[in-house]
């Protein structure tokens, strides 16, 4: 017996909460490769941002674009049904690995700016910054930053 065969058995409703498993565990996943990519070179965390992307708008034309019911709605529809332990448990999952993507965004989204900040820090000693003219308007100070910058 097939898994297309298994999952229409139990109804279309715990063939949807299936679905909502799948996409939401690959936001998770895709979300872990753009936090392990946050350290490589820029390429590769574009690269991993454009993947996150691209299952962030499969999940919401899923959820949107069929019409989909809230997961109560679909947890109240088989709650009388033979399938009703199965869809609480995909539904649980469903709503855990939300959970999930939403501390794992709020995490990768404070470090990304506490690195974007760092780096500004770095390139503005690097070069010199606003703030570092001498009374004379010459910028004595930031002449020594880029020299110390580029060596």
């Amino acid at each position: 017996m097939s898994t297309a065969q298994t999952v229409d058995s139990f109804g279309p409703e715990v063939g949807q909460l299936l679905s909502l498993v799948q996409a939401t565990s690959e936001v998770r996943e895709h979300l872990d490769l753009v936090d392990s990519a946050r350290f490589g070179n820029a390429i590769v965390l574009q690269a991993a941002v454009a993947d996150l992307e691209g299952c962030v708008e499969a999940l919401a034309e899923f959820a949107g674009g069929s019409r989909l019911p809230s997961l109560r709605a679909l947890e109240q529809t088989v709650s009388n049904t033979p399938n009703r332990e199965l869809a609480m448990s995909l539904a649980s999952t469903v709503r855990s690995n939300i959970r999930r993507i939403s501390e794992q965004s709020d995490a990768l989204a404070i470090e990304l700016r506490q690195l974007l900040a760092d780096t500004r820090d770095v390139l503005s000693v690097a070069t010199g910054s606003t703030g570092t003219y001498d009374s004379h308007g010459r910028t004595t100070v930031g002449q020594l930053r880029r020299d110390r910058g580029l060596a």
